[in-house]
């Protein structure tokens, strides 16, 4: 008897915990071709957007990082134009990634110190719009009201950041540093030596 009441509890304990990882993977990003290329280059603000450009800068807690005039040109330490490749590229970690059960109800990181952005600009090099991008808190936000088709699921920030750490950002990209030279955060932590840190594109 006393063998079967263990056998019993280590059954239970094991659908316990296959029930749990099963909760835990409904957010879980799921892979499905749902939009073409064409389709997703449709999808605002990419569909208004003349160059499209990943950068990474320098966090300030105090100064936000755009203004009607763009950028704080002295925060900026590196900037990629996208290729078409690599929109295509982009756009099918955004729009082709889903939560395996899909739910309204979604987890906000009250943390969030940007240094990484997607900018949206027009032929004259305005920025039109932008996505804020706080690789260490998992968070992101649109300076627009809402960027349809986009599903926010487990996985998906783990994507964009090895987007940008191939395409060749550095600032940002590393979860190893809390902070970098130059920056005014809230916290008094030291900064790793600045021949270690990438220095602003000339």
């Amino acid at each position: 008897m006393a063998i079967m009441r263990v056998l019993l509890i280590i059954i239970l304990f094991s659908f316990s915990i296959a029930s749990q990882a099963q909760k835990l993977c409904d957010d879980c990003c799921l892979y499905k071709e749902k939009y073409l290329a064409q389709q997703r280059l449709h999808f605002y603000p990419f569909n208004v957007a003349d160059i499209i450009k990943i950068v990474s800068f320098r966090y300030h807690w105090d100064n936000y990082h755009f203004s009607d005039s763009g950028l704080t040109r002295d925060s900026l330490v590196e900037s990629i134009t996208l290729s078409h490749k690599q929109v295509d590229s982009l756009t099918d970690i955004l729009f082709n990634n889903f939560r395996r059960k899909p739910s309204n109800i979604g987890t906000l990181s009250m943390c969030f110190e940007p240094r990484n952005a997607i900018l949206f600009i027009d032929k004259n090099g305005k920025i039109i719009d932008n996505i804020l991008i706080c690789f260490h808190c998992s968070r992101i936000e649109v300076s627009f009201k809402k960027m349809y088709n986009f599903d926010q699921c487990s996985g998906k920030m783990v994507m964009i950041l090895n987007f940008f750490k191939k395409a060749g950002i550095k600032v940002g990209t590393d979860l190893n540093i809390n902070i970098y030279p130059g920056e005014t955060p809230k916290t008094d932590v030291t900064a790793p030596p600045k021949d270690e840190i990438p220095q602003p594109n000339k």
